[in-house]
């Protein structure tokens, strides 16, 4: 019965892989830069809210970033859980 744990000295090392990202690989990437783009979007839209609270920004434009942070946070969990493994 052969070790599947044995190390064999006649096998060299594994060939690097140097082709291009399979389609899963790609599919990956985009949905973890949008994952990025929209938590930075909310933390932007949530930060410009709070700054507006305090410099008191005109109402509507600081319920406009209100909203888009809302809508960040939302658009997020929506995105991950469509996404998740």
């Amino acid at each position: 019965m052969s070790d599947p744990y044995s190390i064999d000295p006649s096998s060299g090392p594994a060939p690097a892989n140097t082709s291009a990202a399979t389609p899963q690989q790609r599919s990956a990437n985009s949905a973890r830069t949008v994952q990025v783009l929209l938590w930075t979007l909310f933390a932007v839209c949530l930060a410009v809210n709070a700054v507006g609270s305090l410099v008191a920004m005109p109402l509507l434009l600081d319920a406009a970033f209100g909203a888009g942070a809302l809508a960040c946070l939302v658009a997020a969990i929506v995105h991950y859980r469509r996404t998740r493994r």
